[in-house]
């Protein structure tokens, strides 16, 4: 793992104060998240999450991953990001994502 990658995870990590941890006795595993966005997201993704580009597709997409926690709080953030961004996986945070997004819909009669 590279240095850049080394330090957003200890940023992710001081986020959660260490009291709050043991409290709740709770420590998520840091997984790996492949993301396809829009260029306009590029400097966003980058900002707060650290990116290692896989490529930039011929449409100007890129895709590239980037390490987060493994818990809702994180996947939805991932949500937050919009739609011009798609979790391309793992399978498991793009369905959550699906769902809570289908969800959406539900409340708004779509």
């Amino acid at each position: 793992m590279n240095s850049d990658n080394s330090y957003i995870l200890t940023k992710h990590k001081n986020e959660a104060s260490e009291q709050e941890q043991i409290k709740s006795g709770y420590k998520s595993a840091v997984i790996k998240v492949t993301l396809r966005f829009d260029e306009s997201h590029k400097n966003d993704i980058e900002q707060q999450y650290g990116l290692n580009i896989v490529s930039c597709n011929e449409d100007g997409c890129y895709e590239a991953y980037i390490y987060i926690e493994a818990d809702e709080k994180e996947y939805d953030r991932l949500l937050s990001i919009g739609d011009k961004c798609e979790c391309v996986g793992p399978r498991h945070v793009r369905e959550y994502i699906k769902k809570k997004a289908e969800a959406i819909l539900g409340i708004y009669g779509l």
